[in-house]
C-alpha cells in the first residue's frame, strides 16, 4: 500500500474532466440527447416506477431506486434522472481506477496508463450516455480491491460492516455482485483473527447481501427468491427464449444460439454462450486475463484487485452480450496497474503486450460501434416522438398493454391486462404493437403510425364506446395507484369502485363505429386507420383477469 498525495488527487480529478468530456462528445456526435439508450431501457425505467409504488422489481433494484429517487427530488422526466444517474457513476470510474490502482500500490506512471488505456474499449466508453446500470456496476466492481485492502488494514467488525454493505449493495445492481460477494466472505476469513471470528465473517456477508433489498424498499431473501435472479435461472435451464419477430434476421451463430434454447439442449447451449461471449467481447477478454496475470505477485492486501475477475467466467455460461464482460474492465485495469508495477521483466513483457493488443483491437472496433450507435440513436428518437405525441392524447392515469416498447420511458404508462372487456380499467388502456391485434378482441383502431420505407409502424388502439363521440364508459373509476407500471408475467389492473357495468356493444349486439387517427413521429411519416368491427357485448365485471406479457430483454 502507499499513500495518496495532492498529485494523486489532481491526477483523479483530470481523469474525471476526461470521463465527462468523453461522454457528453460521444453524446453529442451520435445524437443521443435526451434520449433512453441501451439494450432495454423501459426494463430498467419502468423499474424504477414499480418501486415507487412499491411493487416487486423486475431487474436489480439499487439502479432503478437511484433513478426513481433522483427523479423525484430533481423534477426531471425518468429519462433524463435516468441518464444523470448513469453519467455521474461513469464519470467516477476513472478517478476510482486510478486511485484504487495508487492505493494498492500501482506506479503513478502504470496507473494513469493504463487508466487511459480504458478508452479504447469502447463498449465500456458507451455506459457514460445510457440508461443501463452499467456505469454503476463497474464502478463497484472497480472498487473491490481498494475495499478489501481498507479491510485487511484493521479487520474491526465496523469495517467488516461496511464490506458487508458493499457486497449488498453490488448485489442489488447486477447479477456479477452475487459471486463477487461469495468470494469477498471468503477472502475477509484471510485477514487476522480467531477461528470463530474468520468462520463468522463469510456468514455475516451473507446476511448483508441477504437482506440488502430492503435498501431499495424489496423484500429481503435467498438468491433464489429474488425476482431479478428468475432471468439467471432461465438462462441456466435452457429456458429462456429468444424473440420469434428476431429469428430469420439473425446470423449463423445466434440462429444456432437461439436453436439450442428452443431444444433446451444444455451442452449445445453452454458452447454456444460461450463462443458468442468470447467473440463478442474479445477486447474486454484481453483485459481480463492481462488482470488475472497479476495474481501471483497481489500480496495478501491487494487480493481483491483481482476477485471480480473471476466473474466473467460466468458469462461464458449465462450471458451472450457484450457489456456483461465489458463491465470488468475497469476492475481489470485495477489488477494490472498493480501487476505492471511488481512483474518482472518477462511477465510484465507478456502483460504489457496484452494491454496493446486489447488497445488496438478496441481502438479499431471504435468506427463499428458509433455506426451502430448512430443508428440505434435514429431509431431511438423517432419513438420518443411517437411517445410524445400520444402522451398528449393520454392521460396521466391511463394504462397500456401490448407490446413493452421502449417508447414506454418517455411516456410512462402503468400496464394493464391482455384481456379486453374484463375490469373498467380497459376504458383506460392503449394497445401500443408493432402490428395488428385480432379485432375479436373488442380493441378498435384509434392510431395508426405510419413510417417512411423500411421503417417501423406502431398502431395504437382503445376500446371505443359505441358512439363516436360519446363519453367514454368508466371515466369516473380511476385505475388504483398500486397498479404495477411494469409486470413480466401476469397482471391485473383494477379500478377504485366496483359499480362499473358498462359493456363494449351497448344492448346485446353493436356496431363498431369507424375510428381514425394519425400521428407523425419525427416527421418519418403517418398513416391513418380505418376499420369498420362488430363486437359482441361483454358485461364489464368488476373482477380482473390476467394476460400474457412479453418477456423483455436484459
Amino acid at each position: 500500500m502507499s499513500g495518496l498525495d495532492r498529485t494523486d488527487f489532481a491526477a483523479a480529478g483530470l481523469f474525471a474532466w476526461l470521463w465527462g468530456v468523453m461522454a457528453l462528445s460521444m453524446r453529442q456526435v451520435l445524437g443521443t440527447h435526451g434520449l433512453a439508450m441501451g439494450s432495454d431501457p423501459v426494463l430498467w425505467g419502468m423499474s424504477a416506477k414499480n418501486i415507487q409504488v412499491l411493487a416487486p422489481s423486475e431487474v436489480p433494484p439499487l439502479y432503478p431506486a437511484m433513478m426513481g429517487l433522483t427523479e423525484a427530488l430533481s423534477w426531471l422526466p425518468l429519462v433524463d434522472a435516468g441518464l444523470l444517474v448513469g453519467l455521474v457513476g461513469f464519470v467516477l470510474i476513472g478517478p476510482a481506477v486510478y486511485l484504487g490502482s495508487r492505493w494498492l500500490g500501482a506506479a503513478r506512471g502504470w496507473a494513469a496508463v493504463v487508466t487511459l488505456g480504458l478508452f479504447c474499449v469502447p463498449q465500456a466508453m458507451q455506459f457514460g450516455f445510457q440508461m443501463q446500470p452499467d456505469s454503476w456496476t463497474a464502478l463497484a466492481l472497480a472498487l473491490s480491491g481498494p475495499m478489501l485492502g481498507w479491510y485487511y488494514a484493521s479487520p474491526t467488525v465496523r469495517r467488516l460492516g461496511g464490506v458487508g454493505l458493499y457486497a449488498g449493495l453490488v448485489c442489488l445492481l447486477r447479477e456479477h455482485g452475487l459471486p463477487l460477494a461469495g468470494l469477498l466472505g471468503l477472502a475477509t476469513m484471510l485477514a487476522p483473527g480467531t477461528w470463530a471470528q474468520r468462520a463468522s465473517r463469510p456468514v455475516f456477508i451473507a446476511l448483508a447481501v441477504v437482506v440488502a433489498p430492503l435498501l431499495t424498499g424489496q423484500s429481503p431473501g435467498l438468491p433464489h427468491q429474488l425476482p431479478w435472479m428468475e432471468r439467471v435461472f432461465q438462462a441456466t435451464s435452457g429456458s429462456e427464449k429468444f424473440h420469434q419477430a428476431f429469428g430469420a434476421k439473425l446470423d449463423a451463430l445466434h440462429e444456432a444460439h437461439r436453436l439450442a434454447h428452443e431444444t433446451e439442449d444444455r451442452l449445445a447451449i453452454l458452447y454456444h454462450h460461450s463462443r458468442t461471449t468470447l467473440l463478442e467481447a474479445r477486447v474486454a477478454w484481453l483485459w481480463v486475463v492481462g488482470g488475472l496475470l497479476a495474481l501471483p505477485v497481489l500480496g495478501r492486501r491487494s487480493l481483491g484487485a483481482v476477485l471480480p475477475l473471476p466473474v466473467a467466467f460466468t458469462g461464458l455460461i449465462l450471458f451472450t452480450q457484450s457489456r456483461h464482460v465489458d463491465v470488468l474492465a475497469p476492475a481489470a485495469a485495477v489488477a494490472l496497474a498493480v501487476g505492471l508495477s511488481r512483474h518482472r521483466t518477462p511477465l510484465r513483457l507478456l502483460t504489457g503486450a496484452l494491454l496493446v493488443t486489447a488497445v488496438i483491437m478496441g481502438g479499431r472496433r471504435w468506427p463499428a460501434v458509433m455506426g451502430h450507435g448512430q443508428l440505434k440513436a435514429e431509431h431511438t428518437s423517432e419513438e420518443k416522438s411517437f411517445a410524445e405525441e400520444l402522451c398528449a392524447r393520454a392521460a396521466p392515469t391511463d394504462l397500456h398493454a401490448g407490446e413493452n416498447l421502449d417508447m414506454l420511458v418517455y411516456c410512462p404508462l402503468r400496464q394493464s391486462h391482455l384481456m379486453p372487456a374484463a375490469s373498467p380499467a380497459d376504458w383506460h388502456t392503449w394497445y401500443i404493437a408493432t402490428s395488428e391485434p385480432p379485432m375479436h378482441q373488442g380493441w378498435m383502431p384509434v392510431v395508426q403510425v405510419g413510417r417512411s420505407k423500411g421503417r417501423q409502424t406502431y398502431y395504437a388502439y382503445r376500446l371505443r364506446p359505441q358512439l363516436q363521440g360519446s363519453a367514454r364508459p368508466c371515466g369516473d373509476h380511476v385505475p388504483v395507484a398500486s397498479t404495477p407500471w411494469l409486470a413480466m408475467d401476469r397482471v391485473a389492473a383494477e379500478t377504485e369502485g366496483t359499480d362499473c357495468t358498462a359493456s363494449l356493444g351497448g344492448q346485446g349486439q353493436g356496431q363498431g363505429q369507424q375510428g381514425q387517427g394519425q400521428l407523425r413521429s419525427g416527421g418519418q411519416g403517418q398513416g391513418k386507420a380505418k376499420a369498420n368491427g362488430k363486437a359482441k357485448a361483454k358485461s364489464m365485471g368488476t373482477g380482473p383477469q390476467s394476460g400474457a406479457v412479453q418477456r423483455p430483454r436484459r
